[in-house]
């Protein structure tokens, strides 16, 4: 796609040569970094970060801004901390040329599924800190957390996602760790690397190239 395209001639030693591999890769957070910097924010996710603040302050209060809610929290969080709750929300956008970027929305139920398996690490990091959150109530965390099961297409019906969080780690040893691995080995065995062979055991409905 134009986006790999362009992240090839930017990239130095990526060494991309499919959306589908580069797309494992920055999504298991396995491709080489050093000359694309600008790719750090979306390689780091949740769970790099929880490491390096709650995970070094266990006992401290997490609290939480969802970008799905994004005015709401910070309205909420202000007034927590003594605030007014007074935002004087910025006019200016900035893009970094994202909407210049062709793409297909169009993933079937099953691709989401694995996308979410795919990257089950960081949503288990983010079930962590939603459950941990001091600035949202039970309703909330319900809601928000039941948001991410039905778009991942999990089914959690008679299940009190609160008392009984939702297992990411079993979730992913029971969906696409083995094709995963096998993508992985493929590569580490050092066989052609133009080849795109260690892709086929991965989903190929519903995940454009």
């Amino acid at each position: 796609g134009e986006m790999v395209q362009k992240l090839q001639r930017n990239g130095g030693d990526m060494n991309v040569k499919s959306c589908r591999e580069f797309g494992l890769e920055l999504l298991m957070g396995t491709f080489n970094s050093k000359k694309t910097t600008y790719l750090s924010h979306i390689k780091y996710g949740y769970r790099y970060y929880m490491k390096r603040s709650l995970g070094k302050r266990p006992n401290h209060t997490v609290a939480v801004i969802r970008t799905e809610n994004l005015w709401e929290d910070l309205i909420h969080m202000d007034r927590l901390v003594g605030g007014d709750g007074h935002w004087t929300r910025m006019k200016k956008q900035v893009t970094h040329g994202s909407q210049n970027f062709k793409y297909s929305s169009d993933i079937s139920p099953d691709g989401i599924n694995f996308l979410c398996c795919v990257i089950y690490d960081d949503m288990d990091a983010y079930q962590t800190l939603i459950i941990k959150a001091a600035n949202l109530n039970d309703t909330q965390k319900r809601e928000t957390l039941l948001a991410v099961m039905s778009h991942c297409q999990i089914d959690t019906s008679g299940t009190d996602v609160l008392e009984n969080p939702f297992s990411w780690p079993s979730f992913y040893n029971d969906t696409c760790k083995s094709s995963v691995e096998n993508a992985l080995a493929y590569k580490k065995e050092g066989r052609d690397s133009n080849s795109t062979e260690f892709l086929k055991d991965l989903p190929t409905q519903g995940l454009s190239n």
